[in-house]
């Protein structure tokens, strides 16, 4: 049976301190009444609480003084979600969207998370963005780079022309085009995860 013995300082401290209406007042009282002695069940049935609750707020007393009684914050929980999207975005980043099923030629923030959906994890934008933050992915554009078989200014404007005659001459009945798709003759320059720090070359194409 575990029973509380206080000196006269530390009665008188623990009852000014329960008179101030603290958080500790309630489990300061059950260690007080423990030092009249009264029993655990006594003091559970005088609360309404449960007598392993008595119990263990007497032995965090006895144990460790008035800090026993203070409530302990439990451990935050471990980002496993956050460590398993991590592990993931390292496997899938460097792999091109296609071998996955889709049509895309590179990654985005929302075709990583449809890519998790699938998968049943569900994620938020952010949650995203902190994982590839965290292991150093930045989203920028490649460094400008010109395959020696690029055909020059001049090849790509002829060829254009040669085209734009086929079309004329032919009068097709129909002419699908895509929105906001246009000719240049300058390189195109792609955009793309890399680690931060380091820039890399645009793929031939």
């Amino acid at each position: 049976m575990i029973k509380v013995k206080l000196i006269e300082g530390e009665r008188k401290f623990l009852t000014k301190l329960k008179n101030t209406r603290s958080i500790l007042s309630e489990r300061i009282s059950y260690i007080l009444l423990s030092n009249d002695g009264l029993k655990v069940n006594e003091i559970a049935q005088r609360f309404n609480r449960h007598e392993h609750t008595i119990r263990s707020w007497i032995k965090a007393y006895v144990n460790h003084g008035i800090e026993g009684l203070k409530s302990k914050k439990p451990p935050g929980r471990p980002m496993i979600k956050g460590k398993k999207i991590e592990e993931e975005i390292e496997e899938m980043i460097v792999k091109s969207p296609t071998e996955f099923g889709y049509q895309e030629a590179g990654w985005t923030v929302r075709l990583m998370i449809d890519f998790f959906s699938k998968r049943g994890m569900e994620v938020k934008e952010d949650t995203v963005r902190r994982a590839l933050k965290r292991k150093g992915w930045v989203y920028k554009r490649f460094a400008k780079t010109v395959p020696k078989n690029t055909p020059s200014q001049g090849q790509k404007h002829e060829k254009v022309q040669k085209l734009i005659g086929e079309i004329t001459s032919n009068q097709p009945d129909e002419v699908f085009f895509v929105d906001e798709s246009n000719f240049t003759t300058g390189p195109y320059v792609q955009k793309g995860w890399f680690r931060q720090g380091i820039k890399k070359k645009s793929p031939a194409r």
